[in-house]
This record gives C-alpha cells, structure tokens and sequence, in this order.
C-alpha cells in the first residue's frame, strides 16, 4: 500500500510540474510593420523608423529595407507609436 501511495504521489507531483512548464511557454507577442514611401510612392530605402510603446517608454529602431519595408517582431502587448524623420508615421497606411 505504501508502495502505491508513493507512485501516486510522484505522478501527482510530475503532472503538477508539466502543467506549470506548459503555462510559462505561453507568451502573447505581436508584430508591427509596414512600408515607407515618399508622397509619389516610391520606397525609401535605409530609413530609419522609431518604436515607443506608450504604455512603457521602451524604444526599439529599426532600418527599412531596399524596398521601404520595415518590421518589429516579438513585440508585447501594448500601445505603440511609430515615426520616422521625427514625424509619426499614420496608422492607416496612408
């Protein structure tokens, strides 16, 4: 009977564990990008855009590609804003 018990303690024991390695693998993250023109449209390459998450003050940069592209990933949930020459870029895409 001992000898059952103890397995049963155990098993409890390893699942309570499992499920706790489980929950802390779970992260919500998201991602911003987008493109940058000039007012003709064509892209511009090697411009550098701002990240300030409203929420927190923390600030990230990044530099857009050859094709204007520009993306920050793995970003918590939160409020942003993004700029770029000192100017905040609209959330439209526009």
């Amino acid at each position: 009977m001992l000898k059952l018990r103890s397995c049963i303690m155990f098993y409890l024991i390893v699942f309570a564990l499992t499920g706790a390695c489980c929950y802390a693998q779970t992260v919500f993250s998201g991602n911003i990008q987008g493109v940058i023109t000039d007012p003709s449209g064509a892209a511009i390459p090697s411009a550098s855009v701002g990240l300030r998450n409203v929420d927190t003050g923390v600030t990230a940069t990044a530099t857009s590609s050859a094709s204007g592209n520009y993306r920050f990933s793995s970003l918590a949930p939160g409020n942003y804003v993004v700029s770029s020459g000192g100017e905040r870029l609209p959330e439209d895409g526009s």
